[in-house]
């Protein structure tokens, strides 16, 4: 990712640019006084979630399906 370094001056007057390089996956890194007080990244990608292997994560796990009313009562029992 490329990455330019910017003053806050810079920034406001360049704000419309910034956003286009982050669109092109840039990052620029807004600095105050020399030190960073700000990073503008591009977004990050979506992931897509395959299914069939939450499926299968979700039963490595072992966990025992839970009920309603069993849920209700061990909440009712922590109460007391």
């Amino acid at each position: 990712m490329n990455s330019a370094t910017i003053s806050v001056k810079e920034a406001r007057r360049n704000f419309a640019k910034i956003l286009k390089s982050a669109e092109n996956g840039e990052e620029t890194i807004i600095t105050k006084n020399g030190k960073v007080v700000a990073r503008i990244l591009p977004p990050k990608k979506r992931q897509v979630l395959d299914l069939d292997e939450l499926r299968k994560f979700r039963e490595s796990l072992n966990i025992e399906p839970l009920s309603v009313n069993g849920v209700l009562l061990d909440r009712e029992e922590a109460r007391y």
